[in-house]
């Protein structure tokens, strides 16, 4: 159950709406909930959306794990963050942050190590679906011999 309360734009009024699912023996993987973001209404509208398949959710991205290299992290942007750039102009703010933001991230992902446990797991997942696939077209073709 995955309850969702709008958000109160008038202290006025009292919330009395309240979107929420109930599923049962239904895989997560099948659905996917996001919020209506459409104004026409007065409340925000949670979406549930069913599929036949496994719905592919975005991996968010990640800059650090646990596996983070912090001394290596630290080396990189002491190396590629260059603190004298001139900010004078509006421009030079946005490349500053632009340059800035960069070498936050690359010595992030430098410092940590790929996940291959998820990529494993998506595989194997994959493979077990192709597996299972197979043995119920041999139940269905030794049913009709």
């Amino acid at each position: 159950m995955n309850p969702r309360i709008g958000l109160q734009t008038d202290r006025r009024k009292i919330l009395d709406v309240i979107d929420f699912y109930i599923t049962k023996s239904i895989s997560k993987k099948y659905l996917k909930v996001k919020s209506c973001l459409d104004l026409s209404s007065d409340h925000s509208p949670v979406l549930l959306e069913f599929s036949s398949k496994v719905i592919e959710s975005e991996k968010p991205c990640v800059l650090c794990s646990k596996k983070t290299n912090w001394e290596y992290y630290k080396t990189q942007v002491e190396k590629t963050l260059n603190m004298f750039l001139p900010l004078k102009t509006e421009n030079d703010i946005i490349e500053a942050v632009e340059h800035f933001n960069q070498c936050i991230q690359q010595a992030a992902w430098n410092a940590t190590p790929a996940n291959s446990t998820m990529r494993k797991a998506d595989e194997s997942s994959a493979l077990v679906r192709q597996k299972n696939s197979r043995k119920t077209t041999n139940k269905k073709t030794i049913a009709n011999n």
